[in-house]
C-alpha cells in the first residue's frame, strides 16, 4: 500500500494527477477482502502513457517494486455528473 501512495505522490508532485487516496477493503467493507485500492478525481481521463508525457523520476523503480507484490491487477473508470 506504501508504494502505491508514493507512486500517488510522484504523479501528483508532477502535476499529472489531482490528490490520490489509498486504501485496503477489510472484513467489514463491501468489496474483495485485502484489495488495496488507488482513486483520485480529473476533468478527463488522460493516460500516463500519452504522448509527449515524461514519466515521474522514481516511477519505474516504484513500479518494479509493486511487480514483485502483485497478485494481479485492474482499472475501473467512473464518469461523475
Amino acid at each position: 500500500m506504501e508504494i502505491m501512495a508514493q507512486m500517488g505522490k510522484l504523479y501528483e508532485e508532477a502535476g499529472q494527477r489531482t490528490p490520490t487516496r489509498v486504501y485496503m477493503s477489510g472484513g467489514t467493507v463491501p468489496g474483495p477482502a485485502d484489495t488495496v485500492y488507488m482513486d483520485w478525481t480529473e476533468e478527463t481521463i488522460r493516460s500516463p502513457y500519452r504522448e509527449g508525457n515524461k514519466s515521474p523520476d522514481g516511477m519505474s523503480e516504484l513500479g518494479a517494486q509493486l511487480r514483485e507484490m502483485e497478485e494481479e491487477s485492474h482499472i475501473e473508470f467512473f464518469e461523475m455528473l
